[in-house]
């Protein structure tokens, strides 16, 4: 109750115009004293954004301020947005000041480089550097100059100029003393490698920033100390300050700034060989990151949609007040038909350019799996070099006691090198796959939960776009780790190769054509060794004019969710062929082919059976379908970010302390 009195008042202060800095003293002060809860500071920040959408043509500093949190909570693509919104928002306003068009000039280019757009950025700061070299803003001066100093450390050849910049930071400090500020002189000794430098002035921002109540430069201050003490192969006192920051970022609930703990966490993890540590944290970072990305695309959605509705309450208002004139209606009508006429050319002639851009963008793509598939197979010889080393290392390590502790080291020098050539696999693995966000543009709502048994997976999708259709595929290849990566990569091989030559195909066809090439490919045609090796694949090829589909897949089901007549939620099974691509049983019979139309609202399922065969639960039992469709159920009205993150918390809470059996993938979608 308390906190949502707090809430309350400092709201009531927003919309009496104090300004964002005063609010936020406001915070800061109870904040040090009397508030112990967690995620207040963004629910406070969400109240403010409020007021300033509503506020910005009166007070558009309201978007700077925004901005300038955006950035120091890492988030630099909101930030260089509501940034870019304040500048143009101060140009309009005749009362606005040089600084306050400056302060927006500067976040603007900062943010460039904090997004690795350095051209960009660079271009921005000497622009302003150009036009603002006046004592007065000797602050702002001095935030130019670290930039650009950070920059050039950046660049092996630049490394005179970044030192002309670092002289300039330290020549205006020293001449004036209240401008003094640790973390800028820290983190350009680290880039120096002075680390005892660094060190010290890192351990002052610190004692400043708790000073401040500033809890942001407390979190970057502490990941520099640690930073320090890595590089001076410190682990524990780097471990201990990466524990501070991270327990920062969870109390605020800052995801950007987690993110950069997990990282550090599974890097730290990694160096030490500790690889089953180091995965849970690069796994954390994974699903935050595709969280974020989620998130990101929602707000971007409320912002156009906010635009919208600010855009027809305006029309409304202009057709009121036109009524008592039917000339003015006539003149009104008239230009609203000229503006949308003209719109919808501009926006056709876009998507025209686009369909152009997309269509070589894929090409571009499809050139670059070849290169990474042919890494992928030498990768793949590399690893199994490295087993019959380490196969020859242990059948000595039995003959002869001597010397154990030099085997030890080698072993761990080869687990290591195994390790690191899987995670390059991965890499490229990954690579092979489309980029989820491609896919998801096409789709109202979508996700893509893949979770790999071992580093590299047997379970793959596969999506192209072929003139009015979209193909989309969930393959789950035998076997897993590096045998099943193979025929993942054959699998997306051949489907890439038989889209091109025959656009528009139907599915079952696709699959036909498929299963004649691994047959083919891994002689189990012929006279000579055969390889009972195959996959199970579900395929759809959508229409998305009509929304008509056609779906064929080897024993794998797919599932329709919506609701019916009744407002009751039902799951159709879209039955597979009892059998795989490969050679098992009968080969020379056609696939079958299921046609449904996907209406709004309806969502559909393509998944592998690592998830429904996984044990676990308290009687070490199967997952199993049921259990899986009834969830279906229970999230049919959650958007598809948050039934990612629920199917893969019921998955790690169901499997518990077992081993995961097989490789995982469930895609979901809805037009």
């Amino acid at each position: 109750m308390r906190t949502k009195i707090i809430v309350f008042f400092l709201f009531f202060l927003s919309i009496q115009h104090k300004t964002w800095s005063d609010t936020l003293s406001h915070y800061s002060a109870i904040d040090k004293n009397q508030i112990d809860a967690k995620g207040l500071w963004i629910e406070i920040y969400n109240r403010l954004k409020e007021v300033s959408q509503k506020d910005a043509k009166k007070n558009p500093k309201n978007f700077f301020h925004i901005a300038d949190l955006y950035f120091q909570m890492k988030d630099y693509d909101n930030a260089l947005f509501y940034a870019v919104k304040s500048l143009e928002n101060y140009k309009l306003q005749a009362n606005s000041t040089e600084s306050d068009i400056l302060n927006a000039e500067v976040l603007i280019a900062r943010a460039q480089i904090k997004r690795k757009n350095y051209k960009v950025g660079m271009a921005g700061l000497r622009g302003i550097l150009s036009n603002y070299q006046d004592n007065k803003y000797l602050h702002i001066l001095l935030t130019l100059y670290f930039e650009m100093a950070n920059v050039y450390y950046s660049d092996v050849d630049s490394k005179d100029s970044a030192e002309l910049y670092f002289l300039k930071v330290q020549s205006i400090m020293n001449k004036y003393t209240n401008l003094f500020n640790p973390y800028i002189l820290a983190e350009i000794n680290f880039r120096k490698k002075k680390i005892d430098k660094a060190q010290g002035f890192f351990a002052q921002s610190i004692t400043q920033a708790a000073e401040n109540n500033n809890h942001i430069l407390e979190f970057d201050s502490r990941i520099g100390l640690a930073n320090c003490f890595i590089f001076r192969s410190l682990t524990d006192s780097a471990m201990a300050e990466i524990d501070k920051a991270a327990s920062i970022a969870e109390y605020y609930d800052y995801p950007y700034l987690k993110l950069q703990c997990y990282k550090m966490y599974a890097d730290i993890y990694r160096l030490h060989a500790n690889f089953d540590t180091a995965y849970l944290y690069f796994e954390k970072y994974l699903l935050l990151s595709d969280s974020i990305g989620t998130n990101q695309i929602n707000e971007i959605s409320e912002r156009l949609y906010n635009e919208l509705k600010l855009s027809e309450t305006k029309l409304q208002t202009e057709k009121l007040a036109a009524e008592n004139s039917f000339q003015l209606s006539i003149i009104l009508l008239l230009a609203i038909s000229f503006i949308i006429g003209t719109a919808l050319g501009i926006y056709m002639l876009s998507l025209v350019k686009k369909n152009k851009r997309l269509r070589s963008e894929m090409e571009i793509y499809t050139e670059e799996l070849q290169v990474k598939s042919e890494l992928l197979v030498l990768r793949a010889d590399e690893l199994e070099r490295l087993n019959k080393e380490i196969k020859a290392i242990h059948q000595a390590y039995k003959n002869q006691m001597e010397g154990k502790d030099q085997i030890d080291i080698k072993l761990k020098e080869k687990s290591k090198s195994i390790m690191e050539s899987l995670l390059y696999a991965k890499n490229i693995q990954e690579a092979l796959f489309p980029p989820e966000n491609v896919v998801s543009r096409l789709f109202s709502s979508f996700f893509i939960l893949w979770k790999p048994r071992e580093v590299v997976s047997g379970d793959f999708y596969w999506y192209k776009e072929s003139g009015r259709h979209i193909y989309l595929a969930l393959g789950d290849c035998t076997g897993h780790g590096v045998p099943g990566a193979f025929m993942s990569m054959l699998g997306i091989s051949y489907l890439n190769e038989i889209i091109s030559k025959y656009s528009g195909i139907d599915s079952g066809k696709m699959l036909d054509l498929l299963n004649d090439k691994i047959l083919e490919s891994l002689n189990q045609s012929g006279s000579q060794k055969v390889l009972r090796d195959g996959m199970d694949i579900s395929l759809i090829k959508i229409d998305i004019q009509t929304g008509e589909c056609n779906f064929a897949a080897a024993y794998n089901n797919a599932y329709l969710v919506k609701k019916n007549e009744n407002n009751t939620i039902e799951v159709d099974d879209l039955k597979a062929d009892r059998r795989p691509i490969g050679l098992f049983g009968k080969t020379n019979e056609a696939f079958g082919e299921i046609k449904f139309v996907l209406t709004k609202g309806t969502k559909f399922y393509m998944t592998s059976d690592g998830y429904t065969d996984q044990f676990g639960g308290e009687n070490h039992k199967k997952f199993m379908k049921k259990r899986l469709r009834d969830y279906f159920v229970q999230i049919f009205d959650y958007p598809m970010y948050y039934q990612k993150i629920f199917l893969n918390e019921k998955f790690l809470s169901w499997r518990g302390s077992n081993e995961q059996l097989d490789d995982v993938l469930l895609i979901g979608l809805e037009i």
